[in-house]
């Protein structure tokens, strides 16, 4: 269900970095990495804080 609902916020507002992040941590546990990764991406360019990006960098990493 997760999934479905922040699909349908982010067709409402694409700038939502909190359903990004989210989206993207559903779309890593059922193996869709690539969207996760490129959502994560979007998320950092939003997102104006280098804790945040960092963090985001260290998540991704978790991926491999």
């Amino acid at each position: 269900k997760a999934l479905g609902r922040f699909e349908t916020v982010l067709k409402k507002d694409p700038n939502n970095t909190e359903a990004m992040y989210m989206l993207a941590v559903v779309y890593k546990e059922l193996g869709r990495k690539e969207e996760a990764i490129e959502l994560l991406e979007n998320c950092k360019k939003n997102v104006d804080n280098p804790q945040f990006t960092a963090d985001i960098d260290a998540f991704i990493k978790t991926f491999k």
